[in-house]
């Protein structure tokens, strides 16, 4: 589930404030889009169709 940009904005002012849960949750919610940024990615490659969308993103 994608956040709104109210929830986003939200959670960017908590985090200015050094709140550990939004934090944790804005780390959450950026991981799993370039995930699915990562896949989408991965889809449109040809070639070896071994590789997974986690490692390319971990490689950054």
């Amino acid at each position: 589930m994608r956040p709104d940009d109210h929830d986003t904005t939200e959670l960017l002012a908590r985090v200015r404030t050094r709140d550990p849960e939004a934090v944790s949750r804005l780390f959450s919610l950026v991981y799993e889009e370039l995930r699915g940024l990562a896949r989408a990615q991965r889809r449109r490659w040809e070639g070896d169709q071994t590789l997974c969308a986690v490692p390319s993103l971990s490689e950054k």
